[in-house]
């Protein structure tokens, strides 16, 4: 693989009902740079950004790592391969983490399917960054 080539993926998590705010933007975008820094990629291009697809969090850093040149990707419920809801976001989760395989997940405040998320990355052994800024 060339330096072209490479990638690197992360993916976020956060409630539907949370409002990001302009100091848990910039933490996401630091951690960002951070990763770039520490793997060599210079370029957004090269960065996936894994998410669920939902209201809030996810499709609002989603928009703005598209604004930024990164490759946002949803992982949406799917209820083939999921399953019914309520657990299907649960699965999703599971999902995301195996087929995208962030170096990092970001966490955002969140609820139940945001502790579901860290806590499956947890189990792979796969360092969660959590944004918790405070007033």
């Amino acid at each position: 693989m060339t330096r072209e080539e490479e990638r690197l993926a992360i993916a976020i998590t956060g409630a539907r009902r949370h409002r990001v705010t302009p100091d848990e933007l910039s933490a996401f975008l630091d951690i960002v740079h951070e990763l770039m820094e520490a793997t060599g990629i210079v370029d957004y291009a090269q960065v996936t950004l894994a998410h669920g697809g939902a209201a809030g969090v996810d499709r609002y850093i989603a928009g703005i790592a598209r604004q930024c040149g990164m490759v946002p990707v949803p992982y949406r419920p799917d209820l083939a391969l999921d399953g019914p809801y309520p657990g299907a976001p649960c699965v999703r989760n599971g999902r995301m983490l195996d087929e995208a395989r962030p170096m990092v997940p970001i966490a955002f405040p969140g609820e139940t399917g945001t502790a579901d998320c860290v806590s499956r990355a947890k189990r792979k052994e796969i360092t969660v960054r959590e944004i918790c800024v405070r007033p």
